[in-house]
């Protein structure tokens, strides 16, 4: 299935758009958030915590896969050309320092 056949639940750009689609999808789904923290494998009441409007704790590269799974959800990152035409001007040309990207992969720093 290519992804323009997908509908999306939801249109993220920013971190709280994606804490409000993932709140909307447990809401959904019929359950609490700390059944999702059982089948994510997540202590107790983190869920409630990784998306509570406070951002004292983040998704981040621990959470992030298993609370996506437990919800069902997959991420797709899709251009976005009204943005990028609003700041295309202001990024210059990849130098020769800095991280490399793996130009067939897209893979960076993370060593994947």
């Amino acid at each position: 299935m290519s992804v323009e056949a997908i509908e999306p639940i939801a249109i993220v750009t920013d971190y709280l758009g994606l804490v409000t689609a993932l709140r909307r999808r447990i809401v959904e789904l019929g359950t609490g958030m700390e059944a999702v923290d059982a089948v994510a494998g997540l202590p107790a009441r983190y869920t409630s915590k990784l998306l509570s409007r406070n951002y004292k704790t983040s998704l981040g590269q621990t959470s992030m896969g298993p609370l996506l799974g437990a919800l069902g959800l997959k991420l797709a990152v899709l251009p976005d050309d009204e943005a990028l035409a609003k700041v295309i001007d202001r990024l210059p040309p990849r130098g020769t320092k800095g991280p490399k990207l793996d130009d067939a992969k897209g893979e960076a720093w993370f060593g994947a």
